[in-house]
């Protein structure tokens, strides 16, 4: 997950990732509820550019192609996507939760 880091100075950084990833969550839930597909595209960027540096790769391409449907004014696809946000952010944070806790 992060070569040349110990367990102790990981633990907390992942503890963050998973804080931010959900705030990024609400964030786009939040955005949707009120049609701003500018935020929408924010906060999937954010996402997006977090799944990679922390190895979930379904949520970053999720991410994505969010981001890329709110840039485009396609709200019924950044709706579709967004509804299925949550299930995959879950996911990630749940396999990092896992991680941390069969590394002790």
């Amino acid at each position: 997950m992060a070569a040349g880091l110990s367990r102790e100075s990981l633990v907390p950084i992942l503890g963050t990732f998973i804080e931010e990833s959900r705030r990024r969550v609400e964030e786009v839930r939040a955005a949707l509820a009120e049609g701003d597909l500018s935020r929408i595209e924010l906060h999937a960027h954010s996402l997006k550019s977090t799944a990679a540096t922390f190895g979930a790769p379904a949520l970053q391409a999720h991410a994505l192609a969010l981001e890329r449907a709110a840039a485009e004014a396609n709200s019924a696809a950044a709706s579709l996507l967004a509804g299925q946000l949550p299930a995959i952010a879950e996911s990630a944070m749940t396999a990092v939760e896992t991680w941390v806790a069969e590394s002790d």
